[in-house]
């Protein structure tokens, strides 16, 4: 079981793995430091402008193209009109060619270096050395015969395997083409109302409570590895009971639960682990200007870190001002990064999927009016490009940052961004594409260690709450994924009178705590006190962490 176990994981995220394995790969000898700096831009442009032309000659899921975030943290999906393919092209190859002039420079000091180096797969005794006696391993994988579900255990280093019939794997596909189609009716009350059952049926479907027979019962923290569909879902938040108030699976795990995209990645992630104990921050703070949750959100961490934090807010968090000193050196030396804003996940080219920033949102007949050559000075590519909105307006893509352009990059001592905005989580399912290709992955691969993002269109309020929460418990939690447990857990069982307490903690300094402001806006007043404002998982069950 050992041995399928690792066959199966030399088929999840290969590239991926290839890419975070070879980023760190420098000459030997002295080299100026120039030289080094100009083979890190150069090796993440390279790798982000491959990538990007890669996704968009074979765009995936055709029919799910339109989908994109549409409720109050979301955007909607694009694609790049032929000149600007080719301009990419373009990009493209001068970039390749200039890193190969590089080489050949660097191969004056190193004759044998390498901007590769092949990557061994991964072997069972290794996974199992991931594990500390307190852990578990849950990895799932599909196939014809029906689904697997290999269970590791770190207290004894122990492995099982369970297969649902082949049927299960039929009824999923039904239940992801269900699921999608009704959250893609501009997330209608079908897809709420829902969403419990959808949980339920995907617990049934994955035999849950087979699955918890053989947890050993001193396992305390819970590493999920997904496949493919799998990806799409909260595992975390599928219901243990049918009741009105069920334990869900992350109850089961007192130290919470860590997603990953494979054994390797969290190989590698473990390996390239931060140190250090400092608390930078940099905030993304509402850059449309639309949702005021998003920047009492932002006032309300900001208070936790005091000189240490950062931000860009509002119509000065733009794609220029964040690439210009001493933004860009602040968001590179960050220790947290903050987005709240909107995002969105493009199901046909993934790698086209944006953070909206200020100056993006334009209105439709300043989009008809403009052309590519107008819009693009001569020193730079034609990259516009104009997305669905809302209210008359539409989003430039070029204003944005895409998934494709987060490849470029460099943040080498971030240990976890949060990406509070719609759909930062998703990922591609395609059949053929057995990678994991999400917002969150640009930031992975950008350096970080850990990443919090969501798996549909989240709710400008109750993500704001979860976020300050979050950041409160993250104070007195050993880990990214307990803080998370911890807020989530409170958010569902808060109630009308405990919220208002919580947000009243801080009225008795001088100056009142952002929090004061979330408790004048929630229009609670006619509920009972014992009424529970966000108890439903649409309210808390959208946001996972990904990493170490």
């Amino acid at each position: 079981i050992g041995k399928a176990l690792a066959s199966v994981e030399r088929s999840k995220s290969r590239n991926l793995i290839e890419l975070l394995s070879n980023r760190d790969l420098y000459p030997k000898g002295d080299i100026p430091p120039e030289l080094l700096q100009q083979l890190d831009r150069l090796r993440r442009e390279v790798t982000a402008k491959q990538r990007l032309l890669e996704t968009l000659e074979t765009p995936t899921n055709s029919d799910t193209q339109d989908m994109g975030g549409l409720g109050q943290r979301g955007s909607s999906a694009a694609s790049f009109t032929p000149d600007v393919m080719d301009s990419l092209r373009q990009q493209y190859e001068q970039a390749q060619q200039a890193l190969s002039q590089l080489l050949d420079t660097l191969n004056t000091y190193d004759p044998n270096f390498s901007l590769s180096q092949r990557v061994q797969p991964i072997q069972f005794s290794q996974i199992q050395a991931l594990l500390d006696e307190e852990t578990l391993l849950m990895e799932w994988y599909l196939s014809p015969q029906g689904i697997y579900t290999f269970i590791v255990s770190g207290e004894t280093g122990d492995i099982s395997v369970h297969r649902s019939p082949p049927e299960h794997l039929h009824q999923l596909q039904e239940l992801r083409d269900t699921y999608l189609d009704t959250y893609q009716r501009h997330h209608s009350d079908d897809w709420e109302t829902h969403l419990n059952h959808f949980l339920r049926r995907l617990r049934d479907i994955l035999e849950l409570p087979q699955l918890l027979a053989q947890i050993p019962p001193h396992s305390r923290r819970l590493i999920v590895v997904p496949y493919r569909e799998l990806h799409l879902f909260p595992l975390h938040a599928l219901p243990l009971g049918d009741g009105d108030e069920p334990d869900y699976l992350a109850d089961r795990f007192p130290l919470g639960v860590t997603y990953s995209p494979s054994c390797q990645f969290l190989e590698v992630s473990q390996r390239q682990r931060k140190t250090g104990n400092r608390q930078r921050l940099f905030a993304i703070q509402n850059p449309t200007e639309d949702l005021y949750y998003a920047d009492l959100e932002v006032d309300a961490i900001l208070a936790n870190f005091s000189a240490n934090a950062r931000r860009l807010a509002r119509q000065q968090a733009s794609k220029t001002r964040l690439n210009q000193n001493p933004h860009r050196q602040a968001f590179q030396e960050a220790d947290y990064l903050h987005f709240a804003g909107h995002g969105a996940f493009n199901f046909s080219s993934p790698l086209l999927s944006p953070l909206v920033l200020a100056g993006a949102k334009v209105s439709v007949s300043d989009s008809e009016r403009r052309t590519l050559s107008e819009e693009t000075a001569t020193s730079e590519p034609a990259e516009t490009r104009f997305l669905p909105w809302r209210k008359g307006t539409q989003i430039d893509l070029s204003k944005c940052y895409t998934l494709g352009e987060l490849f470029e990059l460099d943040l080498p001592a971030c240990r976890l961004v949060i990406l509070s905005a719609c759909e930062t989580g998703l990922t591609d399912f395609s059949p053929n594409l057995e990678e994991y290709i999400s917002l969150g992955l640009g930031f992975l691969y950008a350096g970080a260690t850990n990443v919090i993002c969501s798996l549909w269109a989240v709710n400008d309020v109750s993500t704001a709450i979860l976020m300050v929460k979050f950041y409160e418990e993250m104070q007195a939690q050993p880990s990214v994924a307990l803080a998370l447990k911890q807020a989530q857990q409170w958010m569902r069982t808060v109630t009308k009178q405990e919220l208002t307490a919580w947000l009243n903690e801080s009225e008795s300094a001088l100056t009142p705590h952002p929090k004061a402001k979330l408790r004048e806006t929630l229009k609670l007043g006619f509920k009972p006190a014992s009424y529970r404002p966000y108890e439903h998982p649409i309210h808390w069950a959208a946001f996972c962490a990904i990493g170490v």
